[in-house]
């Protein structure tokens, strides 16, 4: 796994008008916490991270974040909390890391290859995006590569079917990852979903009735 190199400012404040206030000077609030320790309040450069982030299209992975006065902290990026309205990052949450202590994590999956099932006339999905393991961070991997080149109609390719190297898995093994299906399987599940709707709104109606009767 590929380390990368983060500086960060310990910060004293909390609370949200101190995170606003971080925020609006371009600095992105984080903390900083591990198995056993206290956590650490920190803030980091907006266009640092964003670097990093087109630098590690694939994942981030391990980032050695740097705090003057302070250790390395040798952390992986465990949790991103965003803007509901425009996306933008409002808060980081790193995973301090130990030798030898495994952490769970969730890798992204991604396929490879054209499937024979597409020649075909099929449609590649991809159900899941990312699967959940348990690993030692000197064996952390950034992406799960699946090759789909043999997937024909009717196919599908399973969590347990993934080669996840010397990782645990934390996740449930049946659960379908990529599958190739036909336009018509397509068709069908969206007309299902439309009856359903349909079906929810007639049976809204009459609650709605008896409201305005009530008025």
């Amino acid at each position: 796994m590929k380390e990368t190199k983060l500086k960060a400012k310990k910060r004293s404040n909390t609370g949200k008008g101190h995170a606003k206030a971080l925020r609006r000077n371009g600095e992105i609030p984080c903390v900083i916490y591990g198995h056993g320790e206290p956590a650490t309040p920190a803030s980091i450069n907006k266009k640092d991270f964003d670097t990093l982030r087109k630098k590690n299209p694939a994942g981030i992975g391990v980032v050695n974040i740097e705090i003057k006065g302070m250790e390395t902290f040798w952390s992986v990026v465990k949790k991103i909390q965003r803007n509901p309205i425009n996306d933008d990052i409002w808060h980081i949450d790193f995973q301090h890391l130990h030798k030898g202590e495994k952490i769970i994590v969730d890798i992204p999956v991604k396929s490879e290859g054209i499937p024979v099932g597409e020649k075909e006339g099929g449609i590649l999905e991809q159900v899941t995006h990312k699967i959940r393991i348990k690993v030692l961070p000197s064996k952390l991997i950034s992406v799960i590569k699946v090759d789909v080149t043999d997937l024909s109609i009717g196919q599908a390719i399973h969590i347990k079917d993934l080669d996840i190297g010397d990782s645990e898995l934390e996740d449930n093994p049946e659960r379908v990852v990529l599958h190739v299906i036909t336009p018509r399987v397509i068709e069908e599940v969206k007309e299902e979903i439309e009856e359903e709707v349909v079906e929810e709104g007639k049976e809204e109606e009459p609650e709605e009735e008896k409201a305005k009767g009530g008025e």
